[in-house]
């Protein structure tokens, strides 16, 4: 799942590149990169302690936490 997301936040982090938007690429990047590295899978973190597990998480902020919750609920985005 975490590598899912991971491939998902980069191509959202190109895509806001390329219409100029500034800082949320990068937030998606680092999101991304932290979900790659991440020891334990972001779907049992959510299952544990929901919303604010994944909050808890270093660079995942309120915006991509929602975002990661709704692809674990949703399977998109």
């Amino acid at each position: 799942m975490n590598k899912e997301l991971s491939k998902i936040f980069y191509e959202i982090a190109e895509l806001l590149e390329i219409n100029g938007v500034a800082y949320k690429p990068t937030a998606y990047r680092k999101a991304a990169s932290v979900l790659e590295n991440l020891e334990k899978d972001i779907s049992l973190i959510y299952k544990k302690r929901g919303l604010n597990g994944i909050k808890e998480i270093p660079r995942i902020g309120d915006s991509i936490a929602k975002k990661i919750e709704e692809y674990l609920k949703k399977r998109k985005i």
